[in-house]
């Protein structure tokens, strides 16, 4: 599960990518969320629009045949937001963006419990 803005420096496509390598590497079952509204960051390497990133979201998932295992939710706030920390097993924030401090994602999903997998950025 993925609950934070969709910027690409924060990892939500570094982790759409690890998804389809897992699916074509796996039989297990797999099921990726994805949560955030797509924002856009002059920190990107190639800033674009959330329009045009939510569009190459997907259509990457499209293109990938992932459409059985990769959900997007829109923004995750309020309920939806809760019953994902709830019922989600370990949110991912692959993060690299240039101004992160502590994420509200990390703490949120602590305060559920939640297994945090991050990067050390």
């Amino acid at each position: 599960m993925l609950l934070s803005d969709l910027i690409p420096s924060r990892g939500y496509y570094d982790v759409l990518e690890a998804v389809t390598i897992l699916r074509k590497m796996t039989a297990r079952r797999l099921e990726a969320i994805f949560a955030g509204y797509f924002l856009s960051s002059t920190a990107d390497p190639v800033p674009t629009s959330p329009e045009k990133a939510e569009a190459r979201f997907h259509e990457h998932v499209a293109e990938n045949d992932l459409q059985d295992i990769v959900c997007y939710v829109g923004p995750g706030v309020g309920k939806v937001k809760c019953r994902l920390l709830e019922t989600g097993d370990f949110p991912l924030l692959l993060t690299k963006y240039f101004i992160e401090g502590q994420p509200a994602a990390i703490i949120a999903a602590m305060a559920y419990g939640c297994v945090v997998i991050s990067t050390d950025y």
